[in-house]
């Protein structure tokens, strides 16, 4: 007889990136374990450079852990880009830091990239203008990147939150045009 399995650990990971009015990105991580609930909050220049950074535990499993949140301010200035990881565990892990707080960051810096290049293609309609723009500077980073002859379908293209899909402008101009048809109009 087999023993039923018994669950030893949970962890979630929640980001969201948001663009300001005033045109700097904010990125907000939730980070919840078994031991563990944190939430921070990075603010970049539209550049990438960190201009602010707060963090705050819900739950942590020691009171002396929330000590280490004073240090997200000491990631201000760090720029998005190589060498940034090693930046963010010299600013806030260590044994003056958190492991935890260290991981949070370095996603949220991830999110900013995933922002940026959501936010450079805006207004572009052809998915595959935006491949080649970026495939170059990609390349061995993934299978995809690495292999652009493979592919066939630009998937992600289709799920950007936009006001309208390249396949919405399609299907609009569809139905436009077979209106025009079904009235007689030119």
């Amino acid at each position: 007889m087999t023993m039923p399995n018994k669950n030893l650990y949970n962890r979630q990971m929640t980001v969201r990136a948001f663009r300001r009015e005033d045109g700097h990105i904010d990125v907000q991580c939730f980070l919840i374990d078994t031991f563990h609930e944190i939430s921070a909050q990075l603010t970049f220049t539209f550049q990438g450079e960190v201009i602010d950074g707060h963090a705050y535990f819900i739950r942590c499993p020691y009171d002396i852990c929330e000590k280490s949140v004073s240090k997200m301010t000491s990631l201000r200035g760090i720029i998005v880009g190589p060498g940034s990881s090693k930046q963010i565990r010299q600013a806030i892990g260590g044994g003056e830091g958190c492991e935890h707080l260290v991981e949070i960051t370095i996603e949220a810096f991830r999110a900013f990239v995933q922002c940026r290049f959501r936010m450079d293609i805006e207004g572009v309609t052809d998915p595959f203008e935006v491949f080649e723009d970026f495939q170059e500077k990609l390349k061995d980073s993934c299978y995809a990147y690495s292999h652009p002859e493979q592919i066939r379908e630009i998937r992600w293209w289709g799920h950007l939150p936009v006001q309208e899909s390249v396949h919405e402008k399609t299907e609009n101009k569809k139905k436009i045009n077979k209106c025009k048809i079904n009235t007689g109009r030119d």
